[in-house]
């Protein structure tokens, strides 16, 4: 079955890890001592539906559904993760203004920007993987 799967089967599947790996980040960078995410439980919910709903995508493509469901779930699944994206960037670039001008020795600040810009990696990875799976074709292959 899975033998007989596009690439943008795979694609898709890649994201799915690479957003639950980022979720594992945020909760690590949200975790830092004094430097909590503000919008940090919008920004967990919008990776676990992304989460939820980027699989679903991959369930209903290996069962064979037409592309339609599946590029929607796809479209919504960008969509959150940007949401969560934005979240962790305009904290992090709060944090990073402080740590680069007069808070240079705060260890506990550059741990939550170093570990948020590896959170906001793994949030784009999924994206860019899901944009370029959207440019392929989504059906089984003939054998």
């Amino acid at each position: 079955m899975l033998k007989s799967q596009r690439l943008s089967f795979h694609l898709a599947a890649a994201s799915v890890v690479l957003a639950a790996i980022s979720l594992i980040l945020f909760f690590v960078t949200n975790a830092t001592v004094s430097y909590a995410v503000v919008d940090g439980p919008v920004a967990i919910v919008c990776t676990v539906l992304a989460i939820l709903l980027c699989g679903g995508s991959v369930f209903l493509q290996a069962r064979g559904a037409s592309e339609f469901p599946t590029t929607v779930l796809r479209l919504l699944t960008l969509g959150l993760l940007m949401v969560a994206f934005t979240i962790v960037l305009s904290d992090r670039a709060l944090v990073a203004g402080g740590l680069f001008t007069w808070n240079d020795l705060d260890t506990y600040g550059w741990n939550a920007f170093y570990t948020g810009i590896a959170c906001m990696v793994f949030q784009l990875l999924p994206v860019l993987l899901l944009i370029v799976s959207s440019f392929m074709r989504q059906d089984a292959k003939k054998r």
